[in-house]
């Protein structure tokens, strides 16, 4: 089950070739990549404005994470997508500094979470056509939270080049790369759309993977010495904690025509800011997203998201979380009853 308020994939599809001799098929083989990114809690009709830059582009609002674990989810043959993770990981350590590492062993497969990218082998992907690779970068907040990738099982039997190109080419993506179909330097980069020529991130690829990661420390800078510690200020008097406020809010749920609709709105009076809410279906584990879209009457502090499930009765129930002195609150659970003519398409839906 996929969460997503404004969203688009990121996929990697195949067209295929002329009838060439064996030697130069996968050459003449055709990449085509689709260039959307899911948005949670963006305003319908938003879309993934991309910033273009010297050898790169980027989804312009998207920064990196501090820190991010690549996990290869329990998939056939996924080990043999390590080497190829591991040098990804390794050019995101000592050419951006970004810190980045592929975890031990295999993962079930689950629902990712903050600071964790997601590789897996398989058939099924949010991406149409003939894909060969598929990644889904998820924004929030400016950030990209985490992400998933899938590699089609059909690129485990091409070259070690084409899969390492295509593995590097997804977590690009997953890293907050959009493509970029101009040569730099005289060179195709990774984030090419149509050529599979690069075999590693080049210069521009690395520039783009430079100004998203924020965080990242200069990879070629020495270590600096830690400041001296400021003397600690004279202790004054302890002030009285304020009274706490809970936040406050309303939800809706109803069946729209891609699946289950939640909307309302949720305000702390804590925080100017938004606040975070869940939504929880069927007793499932509770998804956040932030209160922060526009909505007449009570400011940038609404909320709407969809569920693609199957037919029959679910219950919803939607949480929001304090900011400072409080509690949680409910903003109810509720049951909806969804037909088959009510779900649309199964998989990633959009507002």
């Amino acid at each position: 089950m996929f969460l997503v308020v404004m969203g688009t994939v990121v996929g990697l599809r195949s067209v295929p070739a002329p009838t060439l001799p064996d030697a130069t098929v996968e050459r003449a083989e055709v990449l085509r990549d689709g260039d959307f990114v899911v948005y949670v809690a963006k305003a319908a009709g938003a879309t993934a404005p991309a910033v273009t830059g010297n050898g790169y582009a980027t989804y312009g609002d998207a920064s990196l994470l501090e820190y991010y674990a690549i996990r290869l989810v329990d998939s056939p043959d996924v080990e043999r997508l390590r080497p190829h993770l591991e040098a990804v990981a390794s050019s995101m350590r000592n050419q951006v500094g970004q810190s980045a590492s592929v975890d031990d062993g295999t993962v079930a497969a689950d629902a990712t979470r903050k600071g964790q990218i997601d590789v897996r082998v398989s058939t099924t992907a949010p991406c149409s056509g003939a894909w060969l690779g598929c990644a889904t970068p998820i924004i929030a907040g400016g950030e990209i939270v985490h992400a998933e990738v899938w590699i089609h099982p059909r690129m485990l039997d091409r070259s070690a080049a084409v899969l390492d190109n295509v593995v590097r080419h997804e977590m690009g993506h997953a890293f907050g790369l959009a493509h970029y179909d101009v040569e730099h330097d005289g060179l195709v980069q990774t984030m090419h759309s149509t050529s599979v020529a690069a075999t590693a991130f080049r210069a521009g690829d690395l520039a783009g993977l430079r100004r998203v990661a924020v965080h990242a420390a200069p990879p070629t800078s020495a270590p600096q010495p830690a400041p001296a510690p400021e003397p600690a200020p004279a202790p004054g008097p302890t002030p009285a904690p304020p009274p706490p406020v809970d936040p406050e809010g309303l939800a809706s749920v109803q069946a729209g025509s891609i699946g289950i609709v939640v909307r309302g709105h949720a305000v702390d009076p804590d925080s100017t800011g938004a606040i975070t809410v869940t939504v929880a279906v069927d007793g499932g584990t509770p998804y956040g997203l932030e209160a922060s879209r526009a909505e007449p009457g009570v400011g940038n502090h609404g909320f709407e998201a969809v569920w693609s499930v199957g037919p029959g009765v679910h219950e919803v129930c939607v949480v929001a979380h304090n900011v400072g002195p409080g509690e949680d609150v409910s903003l109810g659970c509720h049951e909806v009853t969804v037909t088959d003519g009510g779900i649309g398409r199964r998989g990633l839906q959009t507002v």
